[in-house]
């Protein structure tokens, strides 16, 4: 049970042990989670009137088609985007996915053409500044330590927030949809703590391949 008070203490400070659990961390806590998830899934279709096994669009299973990009690209891309600032101070190469995550994130969201080119500039001059400018690193790096439980929850809600465009209303349903979102942040912004962005990516690729997993048994 210790992961489990772990995990609860990560979500009110920040902070996790360097403690490795493979087992416990990857396994156990993860479906644990997930299992969570859906009770939130099926509790919302309960109280909303809908079918429990007529998911929203965002919870339904892709298409075989799209298993490159939802299962592998998008997990990078939200990973680097979201949290990959976490880990940033530990892995300096990351900062290379990060800008280029930055860069296909942007090229796939933003619709504005007149917004999409200062982006893109802004992130290639920060990436290259934290890089190339030892200051602004150092002060980078200890910008993420001295607020690294805010940017956390800045990584969880910002991961949640961005799926909202996934349902068709704002209503308080809604929000209570997002809620396995923000075990899921809270859960990869953990893993990223402990360990680094990579096994983050790794985790949310097997989350993402579960619906293709379950697709292969039941059709």
């Amino acid at each position: 049970m210790s992961v489990f008070y772990e995990f609860l203490s990560f979500i009110r400070s920040g902070k996790a042990s360097g403690r490795k659990s493979w087992l416990a961390d990857f396994i156990m806590l993860f479906f644990v989670l997930l299992a969570f998830r859906l009770a939130i899934v099926i509790g919302k279709a309960l109280l909303t009137g809908q079918d429990v096994f007529s998911l929203p669009k965002d919870e339904e299973a892709p298409m075989f088609s799209a298993f490159f990009t939802y299962v592998l690209l998008v997990p990078l891309i939200e990973e680097m985007v979201f949290r990959g600032f976490l880990g940033v101070s530990k892995n300096k190469i990351s900062v290379y996915f990060i800008a280029l995550a930055g860069i296909l994130g942007s090229l796939f969201y933003i619709k504005v053409a007149n917004l999409l080119f200062p982006v893109l500039f802004i992130i290639l001059l920060v990436c290259y500044a934290y890089l190339r400018i030892r200051t602004f690193q150092k002060k980078v790096d200890a910008f993420i330590e001295n607020y690294y439980y805010f940017l956390v929850i800045v990584s969880v809600l910002s991961f949640a927030g961005a799926h909202i465009t996934n349902y068709e209303d704002y209503s308080l349903a809604t929000l209570v949809a997002l809620l396995p979102r923000v075990v899921s942040g809270f859960y990869l912004a953990y893993i990223v703590t402990k360990y680094n962005i990579w096994y983050a990516w790794f985790m949310h690729v097997v989350n993402n391949a579960l619906p293709f997993i379950t697709m292969l048994f039941i059709g």
